[in-house]
C-alpha cells in the first residue's frame, strides 16, 4: 500500500514539473502588444517603478493562473530590461535648472527640493549672490 501511494505521488510530482505552461504564439503577440501599449503610456509621464510595482501585484493575485502569470512576467522582465535609460548633461543653467539629452531630445530640468540663487536674475538682470558658485558646484557634481 505505500508503495503504490508513493508511487502515484511520485507521478504526480513528476507531471506537475514536466506539465509546466509553455507560452504558445498568442501569448508571444500578446507579450509585445501590452510591452507597447505600457511603453507608450510611460512615454507620456508614467512611473515605470509604479507601473512595474502593479503588475506585480496584479501577477500574486493571479498565482494559481499560470499563463497570466507568464504572461505578466515577461512584461515586467521587458520593462526592467528596458528602465536602464541613461541622459546625458550637456549643460547647467542655474544650480538647480540643467539640460540633459537622451536620443538626441534636448530637456530642461529643475531639480525638486533644491533652491539656489539664480545666476541671472529675471527681475534685476544682475547676478544674485553665490548663484555663479551654485552653477559651479552643479557643474562639477553632475559631470
Amino acid at each position: 500500500m505505500r508503495r503504490i501511494l508513493f508511487s502515484i505521488l511520485f507521478v504526480l510530482y513528476l507531471t506537475g514539473t514536466t506539465f509546466a505552461y509553455t507560452p504558445n504564439e498568442k501569448d508571444i503577440i500578446a507579450i509585445d502588444a501590452v510591452t507597447k501599449k505600457v511603453e507608450a503610456i510611460i512615454s507620456k509621464g508614467t512611473s515605470r517603478a509604479k507601473f512595474i510595482r502593479a503588475l506585480e501585484t496584479l501577477k500574486e493575485k493571479q498565482a494559481k493562473n499560470e499563463r497570466i502569470s507568464y504572461l505578466v512576467s515577461a512584461v515586467i522582465e521587458h520593462l526592467q530590461a528596458t528602465d536602464n535609460t541613461t541622459y546625458v548633461v550637456t549643460s547647467v543653467t542655474d544650480g538647480d535648472t540643467i539640460k540633459v539629452i537622451r536620443n538626441s531630445e534636448t530637456k530642461t530640468i529643475r531639480i525638486i527640493g533644491i533652491d539656489t540663487p539664480e545666476k541671472y536674475s529675471t527681475r534685476t538682470g544682475y547676478e544674485e549672490c553665490y548663484g555663479r558658485e551654485a552653477s559651479e558646484f552643479a557643474t562639477k557634481a553632475l559631470s
